[in-house]
């Protein structure tokens, strides 16, 4: 044989093989993975699930105002704070204070204190909130009924904030 077709024969068995391994290897590689990511933001803040309880003369009201914290970072410390309080000085027989309105948040703890305490703000851990983190706020004013005019609807007017500490 000549040595030109003993060379064409190497090259063609060699470039067969090559090919055949090549078409082996891709059946072996029949699955692959694929990742899907995605960027989410955090959230913070309060979500009003009622928005009306019952405002107590000495103690604290039966019905609960019901707020959902949302903190998606499931960690950290959120303050609940009041940011607005407002009601009708003429509704009561002497002059008002804030100091003289109560709050009492319950969660899977309970925090109190009057108006200008939860102006500052009172911090819950996360898990002080419990699974929902769902929170009621009882509110109560320091005096008796008697001190109060008598009329069918005294409002007591707030506005919460919550601010997310991680």
């Amino acid at each position: 044989m000549k040595r030109s077709n003993v060379l064409n024969v190497k090259n063609t068995l060699l470039m067969t093989s090559l090919v055949t391994s090549s078409v082996c290897f891709a059946a072996d590689d029949d699955t692959g993975e694929v990742f899907f990511r995605a960027n989410v933001e955090s959230q913070c803040g309060i979500e009003v699930e009622e928005d009306t309880g019952t405002l107590g003369f000495g103690d604290y009201g039966q019905d609960a105002a019901k707020i959902k914290i949302v903190n998606n970072s499931h960690d950290g410390q959120i303050i609940l704070q009041l940011s607005d309080l407002d009601y009708d000085n003429d509704d009561f027989l002497s002059t008002m204070s804030n100091e003289q309105f109560y709050f009492k948040v319950s969660g899977k703890t309970e925090k109190e204190g009057s108006a200008d305490t939860w102006f500052i703000g009172q911090t819950f851990d996360h898990d002080d909130l419990g699974g929902g983190q769902k929170l009621d706020i009882r509110a109560k004013v320091s005096l008796d009924e008697s001190d109060a005019v008598a009329k069918n609807d005294i409002v007591l007017e707030t506005q919460w904030t919550a601010f997310c500490i991680s």
